[in-house]
């Protein structure tokens, strides 16, 4: 029987892993598959793992193995001091999910200023500003005028992804980068946005629909455009009035106009016609919700603002549409190809890049499977919902 090799980890490496993901030990443990008491072991050094063992460690902590023989702890992007989840009053710490999202989320933004540079086209400088004691509504309009939909009565979409598509597509065009994860965690995180002055990012949870994503998106960039590093509350205290819940309330009101703006929406007929809840039927709220492709959710919050109902009863009538909502997740089956949702998650702008240095000869096959996420032989399925992409376009690299 051949002896068993252990690895000489650095313990302080293997700890400072599990540390930054947020596991507690048992919960490690659990998911490399050993005791409790081993991983202690590794941590104080009294024990090393073997090599299969070492392999599901950095499968848990979502790091390359060869972190754990660094000399030293390696550097991470630091998760901002003002990143919090408040959910019920209450302050909740990230789950490792959402920790292991973010931070690949700032390796692919590190990678898109890489990217960009050796194209030499240089990144683009975030030129969008605003201020906390600015009107959300007057920055709304000057966005969509930036985004040439001011002119319209209401923006008309085929239907919620195509929405979605379009204002996904505006915000990367405004020099931010949209990235998607599935966020769930315990946190019930719909986004999250980081700002920097090059390249500042939105992560967006893919387990919400469309219509709530949209709204998240916009909530988000809202944020990008106060500079302010934030996960997105989309349910803030109106009656405290901390920096924090008027941040809130600010990118609230912010996406409210964007999507669904009062010019437009306060003369609707159906909107006309609600002099109080009693007015307000499923019938309405659907026709509303399509027409804007919002949820109900944001439907009755500009009802609110409109001052046509009451926050209380859109308060009380919360958790029967969060309930509703989850029903409607449950519903939903199938969806787009792997290379598709490949796509999605890391964005138009950053899968652009690397393709663009692969076919400039800058960066190998494998180099862009690595920056993508995807096997090499399905890149070139994803190619045609690239900006200027065509059916039947090869990824060719120039010779």
């Amino acid at each position: 029987m051949a002896e068993k090799v252990f690895m000489p980890i650095n313990p302080v490496v293997i700890k400072w892993a599990r540390e930054v993901i947020g596991y507690e030990i048992q919960d490690a443990a659990k998911k490399i598959g050993i005791k409790p008491a081993k991983l202690e072991e590794w941590e104080r050094g009294d024990s090393a793992p073997t090599y299969n063992q070492l392999k599901k460690v950095s499968s848990t902590y979502k790091r390359i193995t060869a972190v754990f023989f660094l000399e030293q702890v390696p550097k991470d992007p630091k998760i901002p001091k003002d990143f919090r989840v408040i959910r019920d009053g209450k302050e909740k710490d990230l789950s490792p999910i959402v920790l292991i999202e973010v931070r690949d989320a700032e390796r692919k933004r590190k990678d898109a200023i890489e990217l960009a540079t050796m194209l030499k086209e240089g990144v683009p400088t975030f030129s969008f500003k605003a201020k906390l004691s600015d009107k959300a509504e007057d920055i709304a309009s000057d966005i969509r005028r930036a985004f040439s939909v001011e002119s319209q009565p209401a923006q008309v979409f085929a239907n919620e992804y195509s929405s979605f598509n379009f204002w996904k597509s505006a915000v990367e065009a405004a020099g931010a980068l949209v990235f998607q994860a599935s966020l769930d965690g315990g946190n019930d995180i719909r986004g999250l946005a980081i700002y920097y002055d090059l390249f500042p990012f939105i992560l967006l949870n893919t387990k919400d629909l469309p219509k709530p994503r949209t709204f998240s998106l916009m909530h988000e960039f809202g944020h990008l455009l106060l500079q302010k590093s934030k996960i997105g509350n989309m349910n803030p205290s109106y009656k405290i009035k901390d920096e924090y819940n008027q941040i809130e309330v600010w990118c609230n009101a912010f996406a409210a106009e964007c999507l669904m703006p009062m010019g437009i929406f306060s003369r609707l007929p159906e909107v006309a016609a609600i002099k109080s809840e009693d007015d307000l039927t499923r019938a309405v709220l659907v026709r509303l919700s399509n027409k804007f492709q919002v949820s109900w959710e944001a439907v009755i919050r500009r009802l609110v603002d409109l001052g046509r109902i009451s926050r209380d009863y859109y308060n009380s009538h919360r958790e029967e549409m969060a309930k509703l909502y989850g029903e409607k997740k449950k519903e939903t089956s199938g969806g787009p190809s792997h290379q598709v949702r490949v796509y999605s998650y890391n964005g138009e702008p950053f899968t652009r890049l690397a393709i663009s240095n692969y076919m400039a000869g800058n960066i190998t096959g494998a180099e862009l499977s690595r920056y993508l996420g995807l096997k090499f032989n399905h890149i070139e399925q994803m190619s045609p919902h690239i900006s200027g992409g065509r059916k039947g376009r090869s990824i060719e690299r120039s010779r």
